[in-house]
């Protein structure tokens, strides 16, 4: 003979475990299969996880595309392509410090004339 306290205590913890699923009798496996297939149209929906998709697919992408091109040119054209692409943004980022250096400069003499 089953007790009837044991089997309160089993139905409140499937109710918890499931919720209102539990109450209504709903087969969970109905139930879960449509939530995911409309979770999975929203998100296939969404513009934001086509442009990660997009930014990771490139990022993948265009570093095997250069070492392909590295492999494919002339041993002198190689190392001006492995070169220039490290030493370009230094040079460049070096001389916009200055020319914002020489722009803060000048319009530090501009103020103490006007003073």
């Amino acid at each position: 003979m089953e007790d009837k306290g044991v089997a309160n205590r089993y139905k409140s913890y499937a109710y918890r475990l499931h919720g209102w699923r539990y109450h209504l009798r709903i087969p969970q496996r109905h139930l879960q299969s449509a939530l995911e297939q409309s979770i999975v149209i929203h998100a296939l929906k969404s513009k934001w996880l086509w442009i990660i998709i997009g930014i990771l697919t490139l990022m993948l992408l265009v570093p095997a595309l250069y070492v392909a091109m590295l492999m494919a040119i002339p041993l002198p054209w190689r190392v001006l392509a492995v070169f220039l692409p490290i030493f370009l943004p230094v040079i460049g980022w070096g001389v916009v410090s200055g020319y914002k250096d020489w722009i803060l400069y000048r319009r530090r003499e501009q103020n103490i004339r006007r003073c």
